[in-house]
């Protein structure tokens, strides 16, 4: 495993998340396998019946795999591997979709089971993701089966909730760290304040440059003296 990636959790061992991607990359396989693009079947038809495939299949495992429980058993399933919730889906590792950024009350208390009130944890969540990396040349079923290998990868990855985007991922089949800044995300920046005290090398301007405002030049016109006529005499 890279050394820059640590398993957020003692639950979520290596093997348990291998078997997680394995079971998504073989129901993945047989759903291309089995898509018939000359018979009506389209993208729609191809997402769905994996989804519902997954989600018997996870039905089915949770009956015999002691470690995996489903804390929401129905079409917004969220399974437990041991104590951590997690959802999975097919997309972009890069953002997180939006339909599986919602959590149900079980997701949200036992994600804080698991970790506690850790700051770095209050506004996250962990979710599988199969991704595409190639398109096969081909629609030949045979020929995307046996590409399908180096297709597809799927991943752990951390989301944030305020911002949608991938905060870290690894590779469940490698175990290595995904470089998610390879996605075009911002890099974090030091949120500098004005009267905090720092460094003149790490002072970020956070105010416009001083603008000098020139006082404007008033004519003011004197009343003449009570009494005095317009010609000035009494």
């Amino acid at each position: 495993m890279s050394a820059n990636f640590t398993l957020p959790h003692p639950d979520l061992t290596r093997d348990r998340l291998q078997l997680l991607g394995t079971w998504m990359v073989e129901t993945w396989t047989t759903t291309k396998r089995d898509h018939r693009p000359d018979d009506g079947d389209g993208k729609l038809t191809k997402g769905v019946r994996f989804f519902e495939r997954m989600i018997y299949r996870l039905r089915e495992k949770a009956k015999t795999v002691p470690w995996l429980r489903l804390l929401v058993n129905s079409a917004h399933l969220v399974l437990s591997a041991g104590a951590v919730p997690l959802r999975f889906y097919r997309g972009k590792i890069r953002v997180l979709k939006s339909r599986y950024r919602e959590r149900r009350d079980l997701e949200r208390d036992a994600h804080q089971m698991a970790f506690g009130w850790r700051q770095e944890e209050m506004d996250t969540c962990y979710r599988l993701v199969l991704e595409e990396i190639n398109s096969p040349a081909s629609e030949d079923a045979t020929k995307e089966v046996e590409q399908d290998a180096g297709a597809v990868r799927v991943a752990l990855v951390r989301y944030s909730l305020a911002t949608n985007k991938a905060i870290e991922a690894v590779d469940l089949r490698t175990f290595e760290s995904i470089d998610v800044t390879k996605y075009g995300l911002p890099i974090a920046r030091t949120l500098v304040l004005p009267g905090v005290a720092t460094s003149p090398e790490n002072v970020t301007r956070v105010l416009p440059p001083t603008t000098v405002v020139k006082k404007a030049s008033v004519s003011v016109k004197r009343k003449p003296k009570q009494g005095t006529g317009s010609d000035g005499s009494g």
